[in-house]
């Protein structure tokens, strides 16, 4: 994707429904540098809900922050789901290095996010140190949900 009419037919062409074994297909969009903030930002807005993987998040492996900027300021706090692992380990997410990431992503708002009137925003996390089955079950669960 290097364009915005690559990006338009990209979207337009990714499937949205079941596979017959009742999957749903992976699919790579391949970005140029300057195209990846707006593919990411596409597919946040577009999608019924966003899980976001954070373990191993840390001040060290803080690629994650232009996302967690852009999911608040354009996808509604209820349809964010993040990814959590407390366990001692190197997949360990800093918690608190990520609450202070999303007060200051908070705190610079855009005046058009779908979160701009919520007084006291409330993120699901979702901690993978209980197994990655229970988590992934509770996924899909909160997702039908939506």
């Amino acid at each position: 994707i290097g364009t915005e009419a690559d990006l338009e037919q990209k979207m337009a062409s990714l499937r949205t429904s079941r596979d017959p074994d009742g999957s749903f297909r992976t699919e790579s969009l391949f970005c140029n540098g300057g195209s990846w903030r707006e593919t990411v930002r596409r597919l946040m807005t577009d999608s019924h809900g966003v899980v976001m993987d954070l373990r191993s998040f840390n001040r060290q492996n803080r690629g994650c922050v232009f996302e967690l900027q852009t999911l608040v300021d354009f996808v509604s706090v209820s349809r964010i789901m993040l990814i959590v692992d407390s366990r001692p380990g190197p997949a360990q997410t800093d918690v608190t290095f990520q609450q202070e990431i999303m007060t200051e992503a908070w705190a610079h708002l855009a005046v058009t996010s779908p979160n701009h009137s919520i007084a006291d925003p409330v993120l699901r996390l979702v901690d993978a140190a209980a197994g990655d089955a229970k988590a992934v079950g509770f996924i899909i669960q909160e997702l039908e949900a939506l």
